[in-house]
């Protein structure tokens, strides 16, 4: 693929994401960057579903605002 090509695949993965189910389009992005895994973790969609997942290790900080 050439780097036009490339770019025009990546913008297509970009729009993907802003109008198709979140996951697959997140994950189809990440393909046409050039990561592929089998392990993926379903989340919500919202930050305070992610901030549950991942808490932070140490609450009184400024990283956890």
């Amino acid at each position: 693929m050439n780097d036009i090509a490339y770019r025009r695949a990546i913008a297509e993965a970009i729009r993907g994401c802003q109008t198709g189910e979140w996951c697959e389009s997140a994950v189809h992005l990440l393909n046409v960057l050039g990561y592929r895994s089998e392990r993926t973790l379903a989340l919500a969609g919202n930050a305070d579903d992610f901030i549950r997942r991942f808490p932070a290790s140490n609450e009184n900080t400024k990283t956890e605002q």
